[in-house]
């Protein structure tokens, strides 16, 4: 029989784990994000697998009382939980109405849809409420709640005696579905209309005169929070007219004791509200970019990883619970990397170096020299191993969710080949075979998906080819500069000398939302301004043999160079191979040392 324990490292969705493995997994991270906390609206950008979803989870009720060891109404805010992607928001049958009728039955269905889910929470969590809430709410019922449907345009009532809170609570929830249902019934009566479209009848409810006086009553109650906070999880699934939508609330900033958390996967691309106001950080809200936090600092992202290992080893029971113990290095790799890394020391000592430093050529050139060897005479540049903890963090690049699915790969690995023996680490040779493994799938088969979903939504498929192409030129440049003697061949950024144009930059920024880019901005090379930096993914290192650790350059580049790289990859990777043999250090090549993912 089998003693192996369960996968320590599996992605689980955050909706669908408990409280309590919440609590025993998730790294507190809102040092690095208090506005997340604070009141007030908040929009949380970040890629998928970045733990936006797990923040939220963690801030959910159930969790944040055995956080804070209290009952509910000692809680600083109630959160409540409002997925976008899993529901079909993007009713394409009412495209057939005028705009504003768009617009209104759309914030119909934002309104209706976060209050059902509102009083479903409630439910869920099964909230008590002492007997003042009660007749609290029973007054609320008969005076303020119907008066509100009223203006809504509602205009039948049962007339109901409610004995218990959960029967009241309940009739909220379903009077509100119900009215959420009447729209879905609506749009599907008039896609099968050709003209002369019925009109919609039922009640219309909106965020100023319906969702945020209900919300902002159950702020009252003695046993809930004084706050509320509504999770809009990703939003970038809305339509452009429920993001202006979600855009004139937050314009309102009304956020006093109802709040609005969005979380994005970095395609919101509308801040006008439904008047064309635009909504502007932190004039109306505060912006939060995981990303940005993550990818430029090392010890930030560092810290992350290694509490969220050493919890989860803990959680499952393993006894090797130090990350560096359970990834090892490949010894005999890094005996020959510190062979190098001695003599550079030696050339330093016999005033033979590079760097000003004692340690500046050791620690910049070590490791790219070992794989230069390795990819010399012999061509055995695959035969470099990605394996340890530090080299793995790296490779992740700043996305919690890619050095989770690879762990996890690692350890299913390991258990196919343990013949059923208990798995205590994870063994170099399945880390360097799982992380090329990830690192092809990612430009491979993802890509490929990512085509088809385009070719689905009638996108262009030729951006996707060109994208395909940039990464492939780019990638090849990094890999020639490595093995070059230039001064600094650590290289996975470039910047563009004299600004992108519109194709260049649609092809950045489709890489950047399907996250083979990560973007920033670096002062110029003339030195009057800053221009936008982009960072090839390090989960692509494997690909080109790369070393993806850190310290790593940028390289200056022309708009119509970058124009070559998305139409012919290798005359680009050419063209670079030749300036580098003239001039392995000209002068496009910025040796300024960069932190982590910078």
């Amino acid at each position: 029989m089998s003693s192996q324990k369960s996968n320590p490292f599996k992605v689980q969705s955050p909706e669908k784990i408990s409280a309590q493995e919440t609590v025993n997994l998730f790294v507190n991270v809102f040092n690095d994000f208090p506005d997340v906390l604070t009141q007030g609206d908040s929009f949380i950008n970040g890629p998928r697998g970045s733990g936006k979803s797990m923040m939220f989870r963690y801030m959910q009720p159930d969790a944040q009382k055995l956080v804070q060891k209290c009952e509910l109404s000692e809680l600083e805010y109630y959160a409540c939980y409002i997925p976008i992607k899993a529901t079909n928001f993007d009713k394409v049958e009412l495209n057939r109405l005028k705009e504003q009728a768009q617009c209104v039955i759309n914030e119909h269905i934002l309104t209706t849809h976060i209050l059902d889910r509102f009083f479903s929470s409630l439910i869920h969590n099964k909230v008590f409420f002492c007997s003042e809430d009660f007749e609290t709410l029973k007054s609320f019922e008969k005076n303020e709640f119907r008066r509100i449907l009223k203006r809504a345009g509602k205009r039948e009532f049962k007339e109901m005696v409610f004995t218990d809170i959960g029967k009241l609570i309940q009739h909220f929830q379903e009077t509100i579905e119900d009215m959420h249902f009447e729209v879905n019934d609506y749009c599907e009566r008039i896609g099968f209309q050709n003209e002369n479209l019925v009109t919609y009848e039922g009640p219309l409810c909106n965020y100023l005169h319906f969702l945020y006086p209900i919300l902002s009553k159950f702020t009252e109650l003695k046993n809930l929070p004084k706050n509320i906070y509504l999770l809009i999880d990703d939003a970038d699934n809305l339509s452009d007219i429920q993001k202006q939508v979600l855009n004139t609330w937050v314009f309102y900033r009304l956020g006093v004791n109802v709040s609005l958390k969005v979380s994005t996967q970095m395609r919101y691309n509308m801040y006008q509200t439904i008047s064309g106001h635009t909504i502007d950080s932190p004039h109306d809200y505060s912006e939060v970019n995981i990303s940005t936090v993550y990818t430029s600092s090392k010890n930030k992202y560092k810290d992350l990883i290694l509490d969220i290992i050493e919890r989860r080893l803990k959680e499952y029971q393993f006894p090797l619970t130090d990350p560096n113990d359970f990834f090892p290095l490949h010894n005999d790799q890094e005996v020959k990397i510190k062979a190098i890394y001695d003599q550079h020391i030696k050339n330093f000592e016999e005033g033979s170096a590079k760097g000003s430093g004692r340690t500046d050529d050791a620690n910049r050139y070590s490791r790219p020299d070992y794989i230069r060897s390795l990819k010399g005479a012999s061509k055995q540049g695959s035969s470099y191993f990605y394996s340890g903890y530090n080299q793995l963090i790296h490779l992740s690049s700043g996305i919690v969710r890619y050095f989770l699915e690879s762990s996890a790969l690692m350890y299913s690995e390991m258990i196919k080949n343990s013949d059923g023996e208990e798995i205590k680490y994870i063994s170099h040779s399945v880390q360097n075979k799982v992380a090329r493994n990830y690192s092809n799938e990612f430009l491979f088969e993802e890509f490929e998906k990512h085509v088809k979903t385009a070719k689905n939504n009638g996108q262009p498929i030729g951006d996707m080819r060109k994208l395909h192409n940039l990464i492939d030129g780019l990638g090849g440049m990094f890999s020639a500069i490595l093995l070059s003697g230039a001064a600094e061949r650590r290289v996975f950024s470039v910047a563009i000398t004299d600004g992108a144009d519109e194709d260049v930059s649609k092809i950045f920024e489709i890489g950047v939302r399907l996250g083979y880019f990560q973007i920033s901005t670096i002062g110029n090379k003339e030195g009057t301004g800053r221009t936008r930096l982009y960072i090839m993914s390090r989960r692509l290192a494997p690909v080109f043999t790369l070393d993806p650790n850190s310290f790593a350059g940028y390289k200056f580049l022309k708009n119509d160079e970058l124009k070559v790289a998305i139409t012919d990859p290798q005359g680009f990777i050419k063209a670079i191979k030749k300036k580098l043999k003239a001039d392995p250090d000209e002068n496009s090549y910025i040796n300024e040392q960069l932190e982590l993912f910078e």
